[in-house]
């Protein structure tokens, strides 16, 4: 569909400005206008087109939900309604049948053709005043690739340059995401605008992410292995979370589902502060099995791990034992010592963001200012993989866009 510009922007007063054309910014904007088509309703987003984390999100498969989750069935019929047949794998994630993501972003988006489109474009301030909110906001040009000496620099042609508007709004939902992945346009922008409207921000920190190590998995050759274990962290000697699943060993460190998991446990403030130095990593190879069962296997198979482990990750399992109780007691407890988490380009959400104590949970309306709405990724909220992040942001998105109707 075309996402329509209206040149007489800075000329209205809308009745609803949702900033980020993301999960719960478009689920809300679906709400109210299936309710109340005639609402003047504006979407603002930092890209070209909306849905850019939706239609990455599941390996591009997009993992609407999952069946544990409580608010599935709600969204569920809501996702029939844009026409989304879905189905669940045998984890209890929740897909779009065709398992193609963009196809998703085109459900939603769909029936939006009465809304007015500013994309490509950042809120940059914003108050509020007499019942309005009023915004500014900043269009970003096209670039061009230059063909000078300095090879291909961005340009921003004369007549191309970043235009700014004026917006003003009766009701202003940030639904601008948090600041993971952040070349999807994510970059903690809503945590501005809610401190400019005098809300506490938690600050974020990175969540589902690969773990950095302090071993050096590249130059122990294990960089590239993938090996499925009991993954357990601990703080000290306590065990603090536990999940089992395919590791994947990086030339960082850790990564895979349930290494991202993990990040979900280690305590916010050391994360803040950087210290790590207290938690590890403990692969258990051999769940299934206890130690002394691992010993009596490595006794008549003369210390084979060849139906066990990948070649690379064998060699330094016996690299780093002795003899073969030695090796036993590694197989079921491997240990690496964690050096931090990855970046937010690496990170799949956000940790920290508008505090819950600032909103009503089943409205998302501001406990401070009428009107103002916080939904998705902005809110202080992580779920595990598997779905829980983005229904999230449906049940969030959709309180939002109920209670506007209601009031509208």
């Amino acid at each position: 569909m075309d996402f329509k510009f209206n040149p007489d922007i800075e000329k209205e007063l809308y009745d609803v400005c949702i900033v980020g054309a993301g999960a719960s910014g478009l689920m809300a904007a679906n709400v109210i206008l299936r309710e109340k088509p005639d609402c003047k309703l504006l979407i603002v987003d930092a890209k070209d087109r909306p849905g850019r984390k939706i239609a990455a999100s599941g390996n591009g498969k997009c993992n609407l939900s999952n069946i544990k989750s409580e608010g599935w069935s709600i969204a569920s019929a809501f996702f029939g309604y844009l026409g989304v047949l879905t189905k669940s794998d045998e984890e209890g994630r929740i897909y779009p049948y065709s398992e193609y993501a963009p196809d998703v972003v085109e459900a939603l988006t769909s029936k939006l053709e009465s809304a007015d489109w500013l994309l490509s474009s950042r809120l940059t301030s914003v108050k509020y005043a007499k019942g309005v909110f009023l915004a500014a906001a900043r269009q970003d040009a096209p670039s061009v690739k230059s063909k000078g000496k300095g090879g291909n620099l961005k340009q921003v042609p004369k007549e191309q340059k970043p235009k700014n508007f004026s917006i003003k709004a009766r009701r202003l939902v940030l639904a601008c995401g948090g600041t993971a992945a952040p070349q999807l346009g994510t970059r903690g922008d809503g945590f501005a605008l809610a401190k400019q409207l005098a809300h506490a921000v938690r600050e974020p920190v990175p969540a589902l992410c690969g773990i950095r190590t302090e071993q050096n998995m590249k130059s122990l050759g294990l960089s590239g292995v993938r090996q499925k274990a009991l993954v357990s962290l601990t703080r000290r000697s306590d065990l603090l979370a536990q999940e089992a699943g395919e590791v994947q060993f990086t030339d960082y460190g850790l990564s895979g589902i349930c290494i991202f998991n993990m990040t979900r446990f280690i305590d916010y403030e050391d994360i803040l502060k950087g210290r790590f130095s207290d938690y590890s990593i403990k692969l258990d190879f051999l769940p299934e099995f206890d130690e002394k069962q691992v010993e009596s296997f490595l006794e008549r198979s003369q210390g084979s791990l060849c139906s066990i482990l990948k070649p690379q990750l064998a060699g330094y399992m016996k690299a780093i034992s002795g003899k073969t109780v030695g090796l036993a007691n590694t197989l079921k407890c491997t240990s690496f010592d964690i050096a931090g988490l990855c970046d937010w380009d690496k990170a799949q959400v956000t940790r920290g963001g508008v505090n819950q104590s600032e909103f009503d949970p089943d409205t998302m309306e501001s406990k401070k200012l009428k009107g103002l709405y916080f939904t998705g990724e902005i809110v202080d909220f992580d779920g595990a993989c598997g779905g829980f992040n983005l229904q999230h942001a449906w049940d969030t998105g959709m309180k939002c866009g109920q209670d506007i109707v209601a009031k509208l």
